[in-house]
């Protein structure tokens, strides 16, 4: 089906509609369907995303209702969320009822590289303007467009006369990438850029989408501002558009609206960044590379060997040759082939080394598993890979619980309370651990300063070798050792690293966890992994690719056994 947009949207006679009171006019359910029709271009399912946008309407109507009057006890608070009127509630719930369908979408294979873009604008349109205007215009002018930190300021402070630090641009753009990342995991990549900031890495030919962003945004504009291009120009005819600062005739909320619209819709932008004298938009536009990830290719050293099918459940095994030093996993994205995954192969006494290890692909989990064999009659060590696909579980109507006949409201409410508890306990134990381990961080760090102590390797290979001991022993250590430096080397593409084990930690095998110094974020899964003999004792080799480290940054390993688990900390530098 071609993808036909929404033909009309609701004009001023809808615009004070009431959804609490009456039934949405004929005309706005008309636009409502073409605008699902839009996201999901089938005429099933964009039935069916309005009849749930529309079941949700009225509790979201009087939320909206009354965050106004509180907003009008607070009349001098700033506004961090907007209270819509209900044709912009309307259009705000048919955004967020198609995500469902358009995972589904993903899920069963690719979507074409114009749905992502649709989709990626959709999202941050839906994200920010649930927020405030504040957040819109860091999610256009910093995600959407790559416009400074300062320039995003400048543009805020016209709006509003808002003066706000660069700190909290910076902060709101970590929050929404972190959002963005979070629903088209998979699909993006971030990369940092020169001076340290974190961005999605961009398409290579932004210009072909100019037309495509100009027509979403124009339709994603909120619908209660439709057509009101002109009253935000000055009334002496002046071209300059008015400041939404809050006047003596606009409460907060109609100024919070003005600028959401004035943000998103494109002749309102152009004309905005026309008066600050900026690049126009066009120039400037950031949409990030969207990877395709139904198929991948296997690769051992730079040659192809077999691909994977990552809509469905898959297994595959080939044959390895002694000297084989690198497994990648490649994808595509619309500008060519792309590295998802890589796993380096380890070898013991110019032998295959058994190994298992797990990774994340585009949101399922990828397997590795290499065991050696021997050729009959010739004594050669080969080895055979095995990759097993597992796609991430789907959830399927998760909401039909709230339908149980068996759940009032009362035990939903009972059953709601009692997580919130739990959720605050756990968030007051998890405070009060990574205070404790940041104190401990800093006061390694100082001893550190009169005792630095830099890991080397311990073979020229190519995978750099280091030996780590537990945080216990270590910081327990009569030296009071600091924590281990790795360095990031160009020539390597992944890093061995030999955890010594503890006398008290003795176990057939064990599980590694690479995590964020904070644990917030696991990098990388091994399991079954088996201890081996060395100068000092035990230990356990995990390998690490280089991709999965920055430099300047703290992680841990968490080596779990039956009965225990041990700490590895260390500190990636990058002295290239």
């Amino acid at each position: 089906m071609s993808q036909t947009p929404p033909a009309q949207m609701p004009q001023a006679p809808h615009r004070n509609w009431d959804a609490t009171k009456t039934e949405a006019p004929a005309e706005l359910l008309q636009s409502g369907f073409e605008f699902a029709y839009f996201l999901i271009p089938d005429r099933s399912i964009a039935r069916d995303i309005l009849i749930r946008a529309l079941e949700k309407l009225r509790v979201l109507s009087r939320r909206e209702m009354k965050r106004l009057y509180w907003r009008d006890k607070h009349a001098e608070s700033p506004v961090r969320r907007i209270a819509r009127p209900d044709v912009d509630i309307l259009q705000w719930l048919i955004m967020f009822e198609s995500e469902k369908d358009e995972k589904n979408q993903e899920f069963a294979g690719d979507p074409s590289p114009r749905n992502m873009v649709i989709r990626y604008i959709k999202h941050l349109v839906q994200t920010t303007t649930a927020l405030s205007s504040f957040y819109v215009n860091v999610g256009i002018s910093r995600l959407l467009h790559n416009y400074t930190t300062s320039e995003a300021q400048r543009v805020y402070e016209m709006l509003t006369s808002r003066y706000l630090g660069p700190d909290e641009y910076r902060r709101a753009k970590s929050i929404l990438m972190d959002k963005m990342s979070e629903r088209f995991d998979g699909f993006l990549k971030i990369v940092r850029m020169e001076r340290g900031e974190l961005r999605f890495e961009t398409s290579d030919n932004q210009e072909q989408w100019i037309g495509l962003v100009t027509h979403c945004l124009r339709i994603f504009a909120p619908w209660s501002t439709q057509g009101h291009c002109a009253h935000f120009v000055a009334a002496n005819g002046d071209t300059r558009l008015k400041s939404a600062q809050k006047t003596a005739d606009t409460d907060q909320n109609e100024s919070e609206l003005r600028c959401c619209h004035i943000l998103i819709e494109p002749t309102c932008y152009d004309r905005l960044m026309e008066d600050l004298a900026f690049d126009a938009p066009e120039t400037r536009l950031a949409l990030p590379r969207v990877i395709m990830r139904e198929i991948v290719t296997i690769v051992v050293d730079g040659v192809e060997h077999t691909r994977l099918n990552l809509t469905q459940e898959s297994q595959v095994q080939i044959g390895l040759e002694a000297g084989a030093s690198l497994i990648e996993v490649r994808g595509q994205d619309e500008s060519g082939e792309i590295v998802l995954a890589t796993h380096a192969i380890s070898y013991a006494s110019n032998a295959f080394e058994s190994a298992r290890a797990l990774t994340r692909v585009s949101g399922g989990e990828l397997k590795f598993e290499i065991t050696p064999v021997i050729a009959p009659g010739q004594g050669q060590t080969r080895a055979i890979l095995s990759l097993n696909y597992y796609p991430r579980f789907q959830w399927t109507r998760p909401w039909t619980i709230w339908r149980e006949p068996g759940l009032s409201g009362r035990k939903i409410s009972a059953y709601a309370l009692a997580g919130l508890v739990m959720a605050f306990i756990t968030w007051g134990m998890a405070a009060a651990f990574y205070s404790a381990r940041v104190k401990a961080l800093e006061k390694e760090l100082q001893q550190a300063q009169s005792n630095q102590q830099r890991l080397f390797p311990t073979a020229a290979r190519a995978i750099v070798s280091y030996t780590l001991t537990s945080d216990d022993l270590r910081v327990r250590g009569a030296d009071a050792a600091g924590i281990p430096e790795i360095s990031l080397r160009l020539h390597s593409p992944a890093i061995s690293l030999d955890l010594a084990l503890p006398p008290a930690a003795q176990a057939p095998s064990f599980n590694a966890e690479l995590k964020t110094f904070t644990g917030n974020k696991i990098l990388m899964t091994q399991n079954f992994l088996q201890p081996a003999r060395i100068d000092s004792g035990s230990a356990v080799e995990i390998v690490v690719p280089a991709d999965l480290l920055r430099a300047d940054s703290y992680y841990t390993v968490y080596l779990h056994s039956p009965d225990r688990t041990d700490h590895f900390t260390f500190k990636v530098v990058d002295n290239r």
